[in-house]
């Protein structure tokens, strides 16, 4: 069986989108959100309509977001 991970947005600041829809996770990539920054690791997330939109791992350890697995059959 194959499982999707989606990233469910629980911190009142954390992003997210009005109609609610659940990201899914494609990937982990290095990202630099500016070149400034330094490069982090970090969940690229897709929705549904193509955009596409990187949340940092350290995200899910600060217990802003949460992954979610749906089983698919």
């Amino acid at each position: 069986m194959e499982s999707k991970l989606y990233m469910l947005p629980i911190h009142p600041n954390a992003s997210k989108r009005e109609d609610g829809e659940l990201p899914e996770v494609t990937g982990v990539y290095m990202f630099q959100p500016k070149p400034s920054m330094k490069k982090r690791p970090c969940y690229k997330v897709e929705y549904k309509d193509g955009s596409f939109d990187y949340v940092p791992l350290s995200g899910i350890e600060k217990g802003s977001y949460e992954l979610v697995e749906i089983t698919h059959t």
